[in-house]
């Protein structure tokens, strides 16, 4: 499934297409209902035919709290129930969007309503209203260290199709995307890291482990930051024991298995 960015002051959070489509006609719906900011709608509307990612910026200035009051207002909505499922939320979505294009798209739009979990759009919200606020957009363990990470991992659940900051048109690799490998060894005093997959290389006709990031990990409030030659790179610890470990990376969330310990 391919996913896209909803983007707010050079910070991205990827998610799929049909939640993004589904976030657009909740702040639609909400912001029609909103007696707060009458501003907001017509933007909503607008950003319907700019792309598939929602680009928040283009939705809120430094000191408007309309996105924010509306995306609040959703949250508490939504804690009582999935009124997005209902016949109700979808006529009101059809008649707003009627108002400003035809009949024709505005019921397009509407029949492509994502049935998702409550709890995946909720926590899309959340995230989403953190991300406006300036603070980390997951909820971290901060009550880890970084000896539990020792051993060899592997994927045992990614959420969407992962994206590498590689472009493999430009190699002769085909990349294997279900299952990516953590490795953690210790190097004298520090731990360091690798996130790898396989890749086969179809001019040499064999298959083989590919390096996708790599560096030396260090860990501040629930952040494992590894350090590289080139950057650095900050992924969130979502949870963490001796056997599981869930974490954002490669713009999805991925859970990790131990395999083997050090």
């Amino acid at each position: 499934m391919s996913t896209y960015p909803i983007i707010y002051n050079n910070k991205s959070l990827w998610t799929s297409s049909q939640l993004i489509g589904l976030i657009r006609l909740l702040l639609i719906e909400q912001a029609d209902k909103s007696q707060f900011d009458k501003t907001l709608l017509p933007l909503l509307l607008d950003d319907i035919n700019k792309s598939f990612e929602l680009n928040i910026d283009r939705l809120i200035k430094d000191d408007d709290k309309g996105l924010p009051t509306l995306l609040e207002e959703i949250y508490g909505r939504l804690s009582l129930n999935s009124y997005y499922e209902n016949n109700e939320f979808a006529h009101n979505v059809w008649r707003i969007i009627a108002s400003k294009y035809d009949k024709k798209k505005a019921s397009k739009i509407v029949s492509d309503i994502s049935v998702n979990k409550k709890t995946l759009v909720i926590d899309l919200v959340s995230q989403i209203i953190w991300l406006v606020q300036g603070v980390n957009i997951f909820d971290v363990d901060t009550n880890v260290s970084l000896k539990n990470f020792e051993g060899e991992w592997i994927s045992s659940y990614i959420e969407f199709e992962p994206q590498f900051d590689i472009n493999f048109n430009m190699t002769d690799l085909t990349p294997v995307r279900d299952e990516i490998k953590l490795k953690v060894d210790r190097k004298e005093e520090e731990l360091y890291c690798r996130f790898i997959i396989q890749a086969h290389d179809y001019r040499l006709q064999k298959s083989g482990e590919l390096d996708l990031v790599d560096g030396i990990m260090q860990l501040t409030n629930g952040i494992i930051r590894i350090k590289r030659p080139d950057k650095e790179m900050d992924i969130p610890i979502i949870k963490l024991d001796d056997s599981e470990f869930l974490t954002y990376i490669f713009k999805t969330k991925i859970r990790f298995k131990k395999i083997t310990t050090r």
